[in-house]
């Protein structure tokens, strides 16, 4: 995990390095300072498609076989910005595979301590701190553990995701609606 540096080796050997502050992977979970770049160990050959990196997490985008997309998640999950209950898991030290986001996810963002996966479909799943409304997924509880459904206002038109942006208690999406551009936000102005 960090928060002070990712790096996407752009030379064929699907390397990620990371260095900054974060957590010791000798089975300690202490936080260190990594002064130099450390490879990130996959388990499986992957093409990084995008990183995105929150305050203390981070999301990669992965293609791991012809035709299938992945992401994978590592660091602290203090709000549940990994995707799963912190009841079964604080922090990730090595990255794994969310599972429970659906088929065909192709942008991740993160913010501070929130996260978002989006789908070919024009879905956005949303996970993590959610006092301020960040998520766009209505009111709910201040952290939310589980990927819920981003809400937009023309739903009833095929969406298609452009782009999110993440700053610290707030998130905005550039969504294509049939031929125009429109820009949704959420969370505190």
């Amino acid at each position: 995990m960090s928060s002070s540096g990712v790096s996407k080796v752009d030379d064929g050997s699907a390397r990620v390095t990371i260095w900054g502050e974060h957590l010791c992977q000798n089975g300690s979970n202490k936080e260190i300072v990594q002064p130099f770049p450390l490879d990130v160990n996959f388990g499986t050959p992957i093409t990084v498609l995008q990183v995105s990196c929150g305050f203390d997490h981070t999301l990669l985008l992965a293609r791991v076989a012809e035709g299938v997309q992945k992401v994978f998640a590592w660091g602290k999950n203090s709000q549940g910005q990994l995707g799963v209950s912190r009841k079964v898991l604080r922090q990730a030290v090595d990255p794994f595979p969310l599972d429970n986001i659906g088929r065909n996810p192709d942008k991740v963002q993160c913010g501070a301590r929130s996260s978002f996966v989006a789908n070919e479909s024009g879905q956005v799943l949303a996970f993590g701190f959610n006092k301020n409304g960040q998520l766009g997924i209505g009111p709910s509880k201040s952290s939310v553990e589980e990927p819920s459904k981003v809400l937009f206002p023309d739903e009833k038109q095929r969406i298609t995701i452009v782009d999110i942006q993440c700053g610290f208690k707030h998130t905005v999406f550039v969504v294509e609606v049939g031929s125009q551009i429109k820009l949704f936000g959420c969370g505190s102005n």
